[in-house]
This record gives structure tokens, sequence and C-alpha cells, in this order.
């Protein structure tokens, strides 16, 4: 790759634009009351086209940390490959699932061979909240080491600095949920950063 700087700018625009869509058809979908079967095929779709975005922006932050000298965040980058590879699997397996089983809407509920499935519903809801609960710890952790590295780089490369700052305060406030917001606030940065970065690198 000549330019993984330039790439990864464009990866994480590209990736911010499909995230509106992909969350607009969400809404639209679940609004319709979409069949399990229709969402599945939504989030096989979603994984298929973000993983690979997903990599070659943050492989963006492993050619700069070359570039740099900053192995912290060349470790940290790789680490997060892994980490959106695995939730990647993961969420896919769902997709999958969600495919497989007999599709239910929730107009059938009432009138489908599945009496439980109300209760089948608040038991994942309840599921996914205390995963959320004991995974904002390590993101949090994560955000804020990252940061960290990048703003070992803040004087060589142009918002490195500041867009590390907001990843420290997003880890710093994930259990808020303002950290999400902060967290997206660094990620526009990074994209700018990259681009500046590129024309200063490559």
């Amino acid at each position: 790759m000549k330019k993984p700087l330039k790439v990864a700018a464009w990866s994480g625009i590209l990736g911010l634009i499909l995230g509106i869509i992909l969350n607009i058809i969400y809404s639209i979908l679940s609004i319709k009351e979409a069949s399990s079967t229709l969402m599945g095929a939504l989030t096989i779709t979603t994984v298929i086209l973000t993983i690979p975005l997903f990599i070659f922006f943050y492989y963006g932050y492993i050619a700069l940390g070359n570039k740099l000298n900053n192995n912290f965040l060349k470790v940290m980058a790789w680490i997060g490959i892994v980490i959106f590879i695995l939730v990647g699997v993961f969420t896919l397996i769902i997709g999958i699932i969600s495919i497989s089983v007999p599709s239910v809407n929730a107009q059938e509920i009432g009138q489908s061979s599945y009496p439980d499935f109300k209760a089948l519903v608040i038991s994942v809801f309840l599921i996914i909240w205390v995963i959320w609960i004991f995974a904002t710890l390590p993101a949090a952790i994560y955000l804020i080491l990252f940061g960290i590295a990048q703003r070992k780089n803040k004087d060589q490369v142009e918002l490195a600095g500041i867009s590390g700052t907001f990843k420290i305060i997003a880890g710093a406030t994930l259990f808020l949920f303002i950290g999400i917001l902060f967290s997206f606030i660094s990620f526009i940065m990074d994209i700018v950063m990259f681009f500046k970065a590129s024309k200063k690198f490559e």
C-alpha cells in the first residue's frame, strides 16, 4: 500500500457515510417491523462492509507509528483490529442465526407459536445490557491508553494531541454514555489528521 495514511482517511469517510446509511435503513426496518431474516441479512451485510474499512482505517495508525517510531501506537492499533474482527465474527454468527431461525415479526408475536417470545426479547436485552456494563471497563481502558499513545506524536502530527485527549476523555466518561460522543469527535479528528499526515509524510 503506497499511501496508507490517505487510504485510512478515505476509509474513515466511507465508514462514516456507510454508518449513516445503515442506521437509516435499520431505523426504517425497525419502524416497519421487519422480519428477523431481513434484519439478520442486513447485519451480515454491515459486518462484511465495515470490517475492511475498519482495518484500513486502523492500519493508518500502524503506518503513522512506523513513520514516527511510536511502538505504543502500533500495538494499540493492532489490538483494536483484532478486537474488531472478533466482534465482527460474533456479530456475523448472530446474523446467520437470525436468518436460520423461523422469521417472526412484531405483528405475528401475539398469534405465533412462540408464547415466550416477549420473555426471550427481554432476556436478550438484559444480557446485552450486562455485557455492555462489563465491556465498558476494558473499552474505557483501551481508549485511554490509545489516547496516551496518540498524544506522544502531538508535536509531529497536527491534531494528534487534541484527538488523543478526546480519546482519554471518552474513556473516562464511557460509563456515562457521553464518552461515545467524545469518541466520535476523536474519530472525525483522526480522519482530518490522516489527510494532514499523508500530505506531510507521503
